[in-house]
């Protein structure tokens, strides 16, 4: 598989919009005729799948880290805001999970700030990316290269 075509998988996993992902990669002439060509090869499905599912691991990490942001406990933090100044050391810093905590500030007073991670920002973050799955969910990768092959078909390609 040349760069183009690799450039062409990426493209296409990346918007599932052939005749762009072909126009972008390179291909500028009848580029959804290409495309269509490209997605026939088993080199070129395999790769796509494989960059889909990449997507997909990488979208259920993010989506993880999202939970945790908007309904992770703060009892941590409290721990840490009464804790007795001998007691806060490293190991004891290490055992506590402050994953939603954006900024700790010592005053010169001894007080300590904590600012918490926007609570609100992650619950949209986490509805957006779930409209998202629900819309990639609507056509799934093996619909589009049915669509792909009839109009391949319609076209008097693949005869």
């Amino acid at each position: 598989m040349n760069e183009k075509e690799k450039l062409f998988c990426a493209l296409y996993a990346g918007s599932l919009n052939l005749s762009e992902a072909a126009y972008r990669a390179g291909y500028k002439r009848n580029s959804e005729k290409t495309g269509l060509k490209l997605l026939e090869r088993v080199e070129i499905k395999e790769k796509i799948t494989a960059l889909l599912s990449s997507q997909q691991k990488d979208r259920a990490v993010v989506k993880a880290g999202l939970k945790r942001l908007a309904f992770g406990s703060a009892a941590d933090a409290v721990r840490l805001l009464y804790a007795e100044k001998e007691e806060v050391n490293e190991d004891f810093i290490k055992s506590l999970d402050l994953f939603n905590v954006s900024k700790i500030k010592f005053q010169k007073t001894g007080a300590i700030e904590i600012e918490f991670a926007d609570r609100i920002k992650a619950l949209n973050l986490l509805s957006q990316l779930s409209e998202a799955e629900t819309e990639d969910s609507a056509l799934p990768f093996y619909k589009a290269l049915e669509k792909g092959a009839r109009k391949l078909k319609e076209n008097g390609y693949g005869q």
